[in-house]
């Protein structure tokens, strides 16, 4: 399950890179239209494309912290994935389905927040616990 979620990152945030090659007329990708919502002018695309180059590495990056089993993914995770939905928002018709993939991130940062929140709560009774038997015994 978790090599599954890692690769669901990484394949997420390299599908980000589309958007930079998109935005920066690096590649021609005429399935992708390039729309957005609101219309941008043109200088605006140079920031369009630089916003999906940090949502991507974001996520790398997240990835790379879940990987090495470093609690604080999921933190970082949280902030590749509001800034991939708004530019997923943003460009709704190109790249709607990786709404999909944000979910279930989403979901797997819950997770992982209840998770520690549950352990910290434990910690927390288990001192008062072992505090309240140590003052009995004196």
């Amino acid at each position: 399950m978790r090599t599954a979620f890692l690769v669901l990152l990484t394949v997420h945030a390299l599908l980000h890179l589309l958007g930079v090659l998109k935005s920066w007329g690096l590649a021609a990708l005429p399935e992708l239209s390039g729309r957005t919502i609101v219309p941008l002018p043109a200088g605006a695309l140079r920031a369009l494309g630089a916003a999906w180059l940090i949502a991507a590495l974001t996520l790398l990056v997240a990835a790379l912290l879940r990987g090495l089993r470093l609690e604080s993914w999921w933190i970082v995770a949280a902030v590749g994935v509001a800034l991939s939905q708004a530019l997923i928002v943003l460009q709704w018709h190109d790249a709607k389905a990786g709404t999909w993939a944000n979910v279930l991130i989403a979901c797997a940062i819950a997770l992982t927040l209840a998770d520690h929140r549950l352990r910290d709560r434990v910690d927390q009774r288990l001192d008062l616990l072992l505090s309240d038997a140590r003052a009995q015994r004196e």
